[in-house]
C-alpha cells in the first residue's frame, strides 16, 4: 500500500491495516529470530575454523623457533603448576 492510500483510509481502516500487518509479521519475525541464531552459530564456527587454520599455517610455515614455541606452549604449560 502506498502512503497516499494509507492516509486515505478511515481511522478504523488504519487500525485494521496495522492489525493485519502485525499478525502477518509475527511468523516472519519468529522465523527470522531462529535464522539469525543459526547464522550466529555458523559465523562462530567459521571464525573458529579460520583461527585454527591460521594457527596451523603459522606452525607449518614458521621457522624452528616458532615450532618449538607452539610445542612448548601446548605440551609443557598445561602440565606445569
Amino acid at each position: 500500500m502506498k502512503d497516499i492510500d494509507y492516509y486515505a483510509l478511515s481511522g478504523f481502516g488504519k487500525f485494521c491495516y496495522k492489525l493485519k500487518k502485525f499478525f502477518v509479521g509475527i511468523p516472519k519475525g519468529f522465523i527470522g529470530f531462529f535464522v539469525n541464531i543459526f547464522k550466529a552459530i555458523g559465523a562462530f564456527f567459521v571464525w573458529l575454523g579460520k583461527d585454527l587454520k591460521e594457527i596451523g599455517r603459522s606452525f607449518v610455515k614458521g621457522d624452528w623457533k616458532t615450532k618449538i614455541s607452539f610445542l612448548s606452549s601446548s605440551v609443557i604449560k598445561p602440565y606445569s603448576s
